[in-house]
C-alpha cells in the first residue's frame, strides 16, 4: 500500500507545482496589462518653456565664438526625440552656406528669437518659434512638434516653413482643414476639432472655441453666427482663429 500512496504523493506534487506555475504567470500577465502608459502622463512644464529652453540655448551656441552646438552637447539634450536628433545630425552635416539653419530655420542667425504657441493639448502641443532683432522681418519659422514621452515634453519634429505667418497678420492661426467631433483620446470629443496639414503631414488637429463673435460662412457665400448644431464631420473649411492656451478661438470658418 506504501507504493500506491507514494506515486500518489507524488502526482498530487506535481499538480501543485502546474497550479503554482499557472498562478505566477498569470499574476505576472496581469501586472504587465496594468503597466501605466506614460505616454498618456500629462506633462507639468509648460510646452512654450521647454521650447524657449532649448532654443534659447542653441541661439547662444550659434552666436558664441568659442563653442556651436554640436560642441556644447545639445543635440544630446533629453528634450529631443531619437527620430529628431538624427535629423539634425544628417541637416547639420549637410548644411551648406546659405541655407536654412535646421533648428532655427533661418539663413542666417538672429539677434533674438520669439515663440508663440500654436496649439497646446495634455499630451501634444506645436509652438512657432521666429526670428526677432533683425531690421527686416524674417518670412521662415520653424513649427516645433512636441509629444509626451514619461510626463516630460519631448521635441518630435522641427518643421522650417515660410510665409508671413507672424503675429503681425490679422488672425494668429489660419489654415485649411476638416472639421471632427469624433475624435480620439487624448483629444476632447465635446469640441470640434480642425485637422489640417502642415509640411505635407496631414493629422494635425486643434480644438476650436467658438463664441458669440465667431462668423461662419457657407459655400455660397451666406455669413452668420456660427451654429456648430449644423457642422457636419470632416467638411471642408477655412478656419481663422486667434490662439490662446486651450485652442483656437474661432473668428471666421469658410466652408468649402
Amino acid at each position: 500500500m506504501q507504493k500506491p500512496l507514494k506515486i500518489l504523493l507524488l502526482l498530487l506534487a506535481g499538480i501543485l507545482l502546474v497550479l503554482v506555475v499557472l498562478w505566477i504567470s498569470n499574476k505576472n500577465n496581469e501586472t504587465s496589462t496594468e503597466t501605466v502608459d506614460t505616454s498618456e502622463i500629462v506633462p507639468v512644464e509648460d510646452p512654450l518653456d521647454t521650447v524657449l529652453t532649448f532654443y534659447n540655448d542653441w541661439l547662444q551656441a550659434e552666436q558664441s565664438t568659442t563653442t556651436d552646438p554640436i560642441l556644447a552637447g545639445l543635440l544630446d539634450s533629453q528634450v529631443l526625440s531619437p527620430e529628431v536628433r538624427a535629423n539634425l545630425e544628417k541637416a547639420l552635416a549637410e548644411q551648406s552656406e546659405g541655407s536654412l539653419n535646421p533648428v532655427l530655420c533661418q539663413p542666417t542667425v538672429p539677434a533674438r528669437i520669439g515663440a508663440k504657441v500654436l496649439f497646446t493639448l495634455d499630451t501634444q502641443a506645436q509652438i512657432m518659434v521666429l526670428a526677432r532683432g533683425g531690421e527686416e522681418k524674417s518670412a521662415y519659422q520653424a513649427v516645433v512638434t512636441l509629444k509626451a514621452v514619461d510626463g516630460m515634453w519631448r521635441i518630435a519634429e522641427i518643421a522650417c516653413a515660410e510665409g508671413d505667418v507672424a503675429p503681425e497678420r490679422e488672425h494668429d492661426f489660419e489654415r485649411e482643414g476638416f472639421l471632427l467631433k469624433s475624435v480620439p483620446p487624448p483629444l476632447d470629443p465635446q469640441y470640434w476639432h480642425l485637422v489640417y496639414e502642415e509640411n505635407g503631414q496631414l493629422g494635425h488637429t486643434v480644438p476650436l472655441l467658438f463664441s458669440n463673435e465667431s462668423i461662419c460662412v457657407t459655400a455660397n457665400g451666406s455669413e452668420s453666427n456660427c451654429d456648430v448644431s449644423q457642422f457636419t464631420e470632416a467638411a471642408r473649411v477655412l478656419l481663422q482663429a486667434d490662439m490662446i492656451e486651450v485652442g483656437a478661438q474661432v473668428k471666421r470658418i469658410q466652408f468649402k
